[in-house]
């Protein structure tokens, strides 16, 4: 991505998604180009009335989507984590790897026990299995896919 000016990401011939390499990592278009470009949160939700209902319950969100509308929600890594943002609870510490400049966490909120979150820690913050954070998301940088079954 460092050196394209753009991009395009194929499945099985067919082309997924493309533009510039900054808007494909950040607003895909698949959820199979989501995934292909780097580790990503995918959590199912549905949209209902002000918010959308998901595993870790109603989540406000400035996403667009129509009442009733099954969607999936998608956030990397670097957009989860503890401090502000907005909360979506309480989750348990399942793997933690030091990487330098930050520390890669996948837990599980106990709400959602077939959810796992990837989050990055300040390279500081200390985490290690079972040990309970309490997470939160940039609201900002979700990005709303519409449900695909051949992604699924």
């Amino acid at each position: 991505m460092a050196v394209a000016d753009r991009v395009v990401v194929m499945n099985a011939g067919r082309i997924e998604d493309e533009g510039p390499p900054e808007r494909v990592h950040r607003q895909p278009r698949s959820r199979f180009a989501a995934g292909f470009l780097g580790e990503m949160n995918f959590i199912e939700a549905t949209r209902r009335g002000g918010a959308f209902e998901t595993a870790l319950g109603p989540l406000v969100l400035p996403c667009a989507a129509p009442e009733g509308a099954r969607v999936v929600l998608c956030a990397r890594p670097e957009h989860v984590g503890p401090g502000s943002g907005l909360p979506i609870g309480a989750a348990q510490v399942v793997e933690t790897v030091f990487q330098g400049v930050h520390r890669r966490v996948r837990a599980r909120p106990p709400s959602a026990p077939a959810l796992d979150l990837l989050a990055l820690l300040p390279a500081g913050m200390d985490a290690a299995p079972g040990d309970v954070l309490e997470l939160a998301l940039d609201p900002c940088a979700v990005t709303l896919l519409k449900e695909d079954p051949r992604c699924a």
